[in-house]
């Protein structure tokens, strides 16, 4: 992972740098993919240049993370992207309300927001809240 950081970081760097060389251009701002290694306060995220990516995983009957809350930009993809020991079901309450099914192994759902506010993303089969996507 320190190397990951360094890489990112050596690129974002550079990429600055060379900016910065351009004569008479305007500085052009440069995202590149990072993301946070999942612990319990906080899902695994990637930011990508069109839009977030939200890592849960459903193991025994329970997701991980469960109830934190994750910033997504408005107008932009959020991508819903679950790994399961086993099926199930993800209910988007969102406008329009949305049922994501997914099934044993990995299934991701792509989603784009246009009204700010938070929205709740909850387990069917548990009723558990697995996570907020604060859209603003």
């Amino acid at each position: 992972m320190k190397l990951r950081t360094t890489l990112v970081s050596l690129s974002l760097a550079s990429g600055l740098l060379l900016a910065g060389c351009a004569e008479g251009a305007e500085p052009t701002p440069t995202t590149s993919p990072t993301s946070t290694a999942p612990d319990s306060a906080s899902p695994q995220t990637s930011e990508a240049a069109e839009g977030v990516t939200v890592h849960l995983t459903y193991e025994d009957g329970t997701f991980d993370p469960q109830g934190t809350t994750v910033k997504v930009p408005l107008g932009e993809p959020v991508t819903l992207h679950v790994t399961a020991d086993k099926g199930g079901e993800l209910h988007v309450h969102g406008t329009p309300e949305t049922t994501i099914a997914f099934a044993a192994g990995e299934t991701s759902k792509t989603l784009t927001f246009e009204r700010p506010g938070v929205i709740e993303v909850e387990s069917h089969d548990t009723g558990a809240l697995v996570v907020n996507l604060q859209v603003s």
